[in-house]
């Protein structure tokens, strides 16, 4: 695999005009107004309305293009026992739309390359959450930590296009992501490959003029695979506990690996309704949709799909409802306010023991309300947020449960000063994130009995558990503090054109001897 060098990044930096613009060349940019794409409410609102996109010619949007150069650094103790403990990302984004006679070009490009350091009790294609839950059930493990290469593609991007005069339209979208990601150093040595081709089509109907509702259907497919390599294929015996490979069943359930490689297949699909009211000075967007998911973990890497090489199959319900409302207060200031929950289900079955052996589940309710105040070149906001997060697990087979809440309350404030030439904007977002739950169920009897120092079998069950199930309720019992503090430098280039630059730190506390730390530099262009 070709790594790209360090020079290359900042070369593109002083070269950003010839990199960024063919990239975007979809996008045509023009002058950007309403509400101005470099603002925290902009960024909050376009994320909603992407993922509806029938709705976007109704968004106080302009033709615009933002392009990203970026480097993220984070490190520190506090963290999931999943999680890396140092973790350095760099790459390009840059999302945009264009309408052209009443045809609208939305898309999303972002190429990304992480080095991950200490990351331990995965080998998957897959990240653990931040509520905890891994995404899926069944996945090689070791204890030994060790350092990853990733690097991922996603490319995201549709059209709008009217069919009855202004009455009716639809919406077409596509997304392809390629992720790959290899352990270096250490055995076991992973490289895991993720596909994914998504579709999606809505339909609009307008009526009285200022009501727009909408129906949509999405289906996609994910593959994944991954090959394990052993650099000492002798060294792979149980006496070697800590890095010797496991094959884990959910929570606390492992066994040895029926292979040293495995395949997963995923494919889901969706609908949903929703519903949006234009006037001059109101804004609303409601929307309710349902996703159903099915994936197919298979013992090896073959391409056979008999039943009997079916290790399990995991079910997945997801139903999401938003709102998303804003109101021009003034000429020069907006409200917004939006609320988004969502449940999700999943229940695993093992398919050669005939039964359901984990099950979870994820609750998540943010609200958010966004004072924005424009004023020529410079912007202010003020944004207070709170976001409800749930998670449930639960192994039958280990008889392990973990079932936590939190309650996140988030203060954001940005103000613009104009100086000679430029535009500086300072940023500040605290966050308090306070446990309402936290529970856990240890009656798994192989844990609890006594065990001879030879068996390697029950030490490794008693690593995972000291290694991550306890330190993960540890951290979802405590307390834990963020601060991110931001400065932008703004300079108009063109009458249609910004360039900008970003530095940003960010420190996650729990005041009790653990920290995590965090920087990013960017720079931009806005067009």
């Amino acid at each position: 695999m070709n790594e790209y060098p360090f020079w290359v990044l900042i070369l593109s930096i002083f070269t950003m005009k010839r990199l960024i613009f063919p990239l975007c060349g979809l996008f045509s940019a023009t002058f950007y107004g309403q509400i101005a794409p470099d603002t925290y409410m902009f960024e909050e609102m376009y994320a909603l309305y992407e993922a509806s996109p029938i709705f976007l010619s109704e968004a106080p949007v302009d033709n615009f293009t933002f392009s990203t150069l970026y480097l993220h650094h984070k490190e520190g103790d506090l963290h999931l026992a999943q999680e890396a403990k140092e973790q350095t990302d760099f790459g390009l984004r840059s999302y945009g739309f264009y309408q052209h006679k009443r045809i609208n070009f939305f898309g999303k490009i972002n190429l990304q390359r992480i080095y991950q350091k200490d990351k331990a009790w995965t080998l998957s294609e897959e990240e653990v959450q931040p509520n905890g839950l891994m995404p899926d059930p069944h996945y090689f493990a070791v204890s030994r930590p060790a350092p990853w290469v990733n690097q991922q593609y996603h490319i995201f991007g549709g059209a709008g296009i009217p069919i009855y005069k202004q009455l009716w339209d639809m919406t077409l979208s596509t997304r392809i992501n390629y992720e790959e990601k290899f352990r270096e150093n250490y055995d076991p040595r992973p490289k895991t490959n993720h596909n994914e081709l998504y579709f999606a089509a809505q339909t609009a109907f307008r009526l009285l003029d200022k009501h727009k509702i909408a129906l949509s259907g999405e289906y996609g497919y994910n593959k994944a695979s991954n090959k394990i390599k052993f650099s000492d294929q002798e060294g792979q015996t149980p006496n070697n506990f800590t890095k010797y490979n496991r094959w884990q069943l959910g929570l606390g359930t492992s066994q040895l690996p029926p292979n040293s490689h495995y395949r997963r297949n995923n494919d889901y699909y969706g609908f949903a309704l929703g519903y949006h009211f234009t006037t001059d000075k109101h804004k609303l967007l409601a929307e309710g949709s349902y996703r159903n998911t099915l994936t197919h973990t298979y013992r090896n890497d073959n391409d056979s799909e008999f039943d009997e090489d079916i290790l399990a199959r995991l079910y997945e319900d997801t139903f999401l409802a938003k709102i998303h409302y804003i109101n021009q207060l003034k000429k020069e200031q907006l409200l917004s306010l939006s609320l988004i929950a969502s449940d999700k289900q999943a229940t695993n079955r093992l398919m050669q023991r005939q039964g359901r052996n984990y099950r979870s589940y994820q609750e998540d309710i943010a609200f958010s309300a966004n004072l924005l105040k424009q004023l020529g070149e410079t912007h202010r906001e003020l944004a207070l947020e709170a976001v409800y997060q749930g998670a449930y697990q639960k192994d039958v087979t280990a008889k392990t449960l973990t079932d936590h809440s939190s309650l996140a309350l988030s203060l954001f404030w940005a103000k613009g000063y104009e100086l000679d030439h430029f535009v500086l904007r300072p940023s500040l977002k605290a966050s308090l994130i306070s446990p309402l739950y936290n529970k856990l169920i240890n009656e798994n009897e192989d844990y609890h009995k006594a065990y001879n120092p030879d068996d390697y079998a029950a030490r490794t069950l008693r690593l995972f558990y000291q290694e991550v199930i306890y330190p993960d309720y540890a951290y979802f019992d405590s307390t834990r503090y963020l601060l991110d503090l931001g400065i932008d430098l703004k300079k108009r280039l063109s009458k249609g054109t910004q360039l900008i630059t970003s530095l940003h730190s960010t420190y996650h506390t729990a005041f009790k001897g653990v920290e995590r730390y965090g920087a990013t530099i960017s720079i931009s262009l806005l067009k």
